[in-house]
């Protein structure tokens, strides 16, 4: 015959047991959801840099050209007085190596633009220095074609310009030096400015900045 003592012991071990498998139900629960907390937070870790854009990325290497000076990329469109003038100042400046014409015209180059061009760069390469000049003929009439890659440069450094900005040859000199000291990132100008022209009593007056004839 069972006492009420031991039915009462019986359900106080049910009750204790049934408390004992919810509490490790439970542990097991909490260190699960914990195991996926450090989950998430390690896998945010390494993920959210590169999301963000700065995280360490490697950088491929530069494949280095021989020459140490600078290519001169230049635009133009039947301004041959302005590229004529382009050439004669940019041939004098010490770093530069290689010149691009960017042509974009239906017709190509004459040949006594083309035999004056080479006149012009001959004769400002001295001691023995080496210019190269090349028309980069395109088909089609696009100010994008600026953009295009340059077949076989001989240098790293590209200095692109349109040909009615002429720059002194020592702040082309400068930037060059300073793309040198960072060569895996972008120097240039800002030559498109429009500034009062103070000289005359109307302050409506504007000048074109940018354009340097003194060369």
């Amino acid at each position: 015959m069972v006492t009420r003592t031991s039915l009462i012991s019986r359900r106080t071990a049910q009750n204790f047991r049934q408390a004992a498998i919810s509490a490790a139900g439970s542990l097991k629960i909490k260190l699960l959801l914990l195991c996926c907390f450090i989950f998430t937070l390690t896998f945010l870790a390494t993920r959210t840099p590169s999301f963000l854009g700065c995280g360490q990325r490697s950088v491929p290497t530069l494949d280095r050209t021989s020459r140490k000076g600078y290519t001169l990329l230049i635009n133009t469109w039947k301004r041959y007085d302005l590229l004529k003038q382009s050439i004669s100042h940019y041939t004098s400046c010490p770093g530069l190596d290689s010149i691009h014409i960017v042509w974009s015209e239906p017709d190509p180059p004459s040949d006594s633009l083309v035999k004056f061009l080479n006149q012009v760069v001959n004769s400002n390469a001295k001691n023995g220095r080496y210019i190269e000049l090349t028309f980069d003929i395109n088909k089609e009439d696009s100010l994008n074609n600026r953009f295009k890659e340059i077949k076989n440069p001989i240098t790293d450094a590209v200095f692109s310009i349109d040909d009615d900005i002429i720059f002194h040859c020592s702040s082309v000199e400068f930037a060059f030096s300073v793309w040198r000291s960072a060569p895996d990132t972008m120097v240039g100008f800002v030559p498109r400015i429009h500034l009062i022209n103070q000289s005359k009593e109307n302050v409506n007056s504007y000048n074109y900045g940018g354009l340097v004839r003194t060369v």
